[in-house]
């Protein structure tokens, strides 16, 4: 693993462990929201960032997209559910990536194919790896 993949592990992994051990939705949002800014520019395939981390805000609401529709003026609305609709739906690399970012957050495994990812999701969750590199 490159340095910069350890770096921006050990990171995120600080930051997660100086949350609580149960992670609410809030904390699970900030990690991943943290991870995504700083492995956006490392990815094999460009995302849009700033779609990731509204995916990643808008589905830490937990609620149904109905009520987050309805909630909300039309446009921020319309917006909230399209976003709600691509994560469900997958399809997208943006939604994939949230979606291996939340999932990693509550220690499940997703399979991904770009190997920066991958390689920063492994270092993620071999934690004891993370401390003896650093």
């Amino acid at each position: 693993m490159r340095a910069a993949d350890w770096a921006i592990a050990e990171l995120v992994q600080s930051a997660a462990r100086s949350t609580a051990s149960e992670h609410g939705s809030a904390e699970r949002a900030w990690t991943a929201a943290l991870s995504a800014i700083l492995l956006a520019r490392h990815l094999e395939h460009p995302v849009d960032l700033l779609r990731v981390l509204e995916m990643i805000v808008v589905g830490a609401l937990d609620r149904p997209r109905a009520d987050i529709r309805s909630a909300l003026d039309p446009d921020n609305g319309l917006h909230a559910f399209a976003l709600l609709l691509e994560l469900e739906n997958a399809g997208t690399s943006e939604a994939r990536l949230v979606h291996a970012l939340v999932a990693s957050g509550s220690g499940r495994a997703v399979p991904v194919t770009d190997r920066f990812l991958g390689r920063f999701l492994d270092a993620m969750s071999d934690e004891a790896s993370l401390n003896a590199a650093g």
